[in-house]
């Protein structure tokens, strides 16, 4: 069940009839859409696969590992894990855990060691998951162009290569002056073409074009700001022997995706994201807030961020 994902979260059911509340028993507040998406995030984790024997001596669980890992890029904050290992020490309370459902925060090497077995594809669900949401809920209709077909922007794009480091999931390409070089993704073919099936009129040859223009958003929207906006895509977290590095890139676009979903989902974090100037500025002050506070959770440090924003404006939520 996909509870949560929806911009009502954070209203009770008397807000929707129109009824006034019958009993003096406060009502229980339902999840914000953050608190929803990253428990589903954790529904999925906890089924990653994991290889080792079973021991009562293990200290850290897969689900731990790749919440850690996904925790990094959500925050885009690579020193965020062991900040919340400082954090621990005085407090006995860390954001890892607040926030991200982390149990016990394991180190760089662990965290590698343990996801470089898991293959990608075992995250692909919760990604599908979300996107269908966003779709159903109607969050993609903006989308939609000329006899309503539902507009999908496809490219391509390289988040890591590299002349001296490789795996055998690795694919070589040789380049004219023989020096090779390997991605993890493997080789990507570029094809190009603007055409399209419908007739074209002077009543819809505008919204056509505008269409087809449109193709080109996903360079500036998506591929650049997942390669300078803070995600570093195409940096080299850790290649790993055998799915690390694809696994790692596959973090990192989930936590686009919810980010992208909480633009439009979440009225809080919407309202903080739009008193700040830029994207950047607003990860500037989530980086710095999470290295010295310990939150309760994603509501009271989207509360804390709007107030000292804005402290006369209402609360969103």
């Amino acid at each position: 069940m996909f509870y949560g994902i929806h911009l009502e979260l954070d209203r009770s059911i008397d807000d929707f009839s129109g009824a006034q509340p019958i009993s003096t028993v406060a009502p229980i507040p339902l999840p914000s859409p953050a608190v929803a998406l990253i428990e589903k995030v954790r529904d999925a984790f906890r089924a990653l696969p994991d290889g080792r024997k079973q021991s009562n001596a293990r200290l850290y669980e897969m689900e731990d590992a790749a919440l850690s890992a996904f925790a990094v890029f959500f925050s885009q904050s690579p020193s965020f894990l062991d900040s919340q290992v400082r954090m621990q020490k005085p407090l006995g309370r860390n954001n890892a855990s607040s926030l991200f459902g982390v149990y016990e925060i394991p180190c760089d090497n662990q965290i590698r060691n343990l996801l470089d077995p898991v293959p990608p594809e075992t995250v692909y669900p919760v990604l599908a998951e979300i996107g269908d949401a966003l779709y159903q809920q109607g969050y993609l209709a903006g989308f939609r162009s000329i006899n309503d077909p539902l507009l999908i922007a496809l490219d391509g794009t390289d988040f890591f290569f590299s002349e001296k480091i490789s795996c055998g999931g690795c694919r070589e390409t040789r380049l004219k002056n023989d020096r090779v070089t390997t991605d993890a993704r493997g080789a990507i073919v570029f094809k190009n073409a603007w055409a399209t099936s419908h007739a074209i009129t002077d009543h819809n040859v505008a919204a056509l074009a505008s269409a087809g223009r449109a193709r080109w958003k996903i360079e500036n929207e998506n591929n650049n700001t997942l390669k300078t906006k803070g995600y570093h895509f195409d940096h080299n977290f850790g290649h790993g022997k055998q799915f690390l590095a694809n696994l790692f890139a596959t973090l990192i676009l989930l936590a686009f995706l919810v980010h992208t979903a909480l633009d439009w989902m979440d009225t809080r974090y919407a309202k903080v994201r739009g008193l700040l100037p830029s994207r950047r500025t607003f990860f500037e002050h989530l980086r710095a807030l999470l290295q010295y506070l310990p939150f309760d959770d994603w509501d009271h440090l989207m509360r804390f961020m709007q107030q000292r924003l804005a402290p006369n404006a209402p609360d969103t939520g």
